[in-house]
């Protein structure tokens, strides 16, 4: 299997790299800092963090761009994943949310309805997916 990167993909990297370095926070990197923070401290810092790269179209990558994503390859999310890694920045915010179901606060907010949750389900082959819909006010899917 060869990994080489092509010449776009090394662009990619190189761009995933310029815009990490000039957006991460420096903040981020002070290890007294993030010990000082508390719970709802961290999550409002990782979600102003979210946003920055949802700006920029760097969540979602593989997206279609009309979706607000960047219609990204497979490789250009592995470059994307690992620039982040280089860059130490900041984990999402839905990483880290198995971790905070554990937390009191967080449990409490998910049974509140104060946050929105999605579930996923894998299912076998040929097991009527097509029957599943979901709705919102005036949305049906699928479409």
């Amino acid at each position: 299997m060869d990994l080489t990167l092509t010449p776009a993909e090394e662009k990619f990297r190189e761009e995933c790299q310029v815009w990490l370095d000039a957006h991460v926070p420096r903040e981020w990197h002070d290890p007294a800092l993030r010990e000082a923070l508390t719970t709802g401290k961290e999550i409002a810092f990782l979600k102003s963090w979210q946003h920055t790269l949802h700006d920029e179209g760097w969540i979602g990558l593989t997206w279609p761009r009309q979706y607000g994503g960047r219609s990204a390859t497979l490789m250009e999310q592995v470059i994307f994943n690992q620039a982040m890694a280089c860059a130490k920045a900041p984990p999402l915010i839905n990483v880290l949310g198995i971790i905070g179901l554990r937390q009191p606060s967080c449990a409490m907010a998910l049974r509140s309805r104060s946050n929105a949750t999605c579930r996923t389900f894998s299912t076998p082959k040929r097991s009527g997916v097509k029957a599943f819909q979901s709705r919102m006010p005036g949305q049906t899917w699928p479409p």
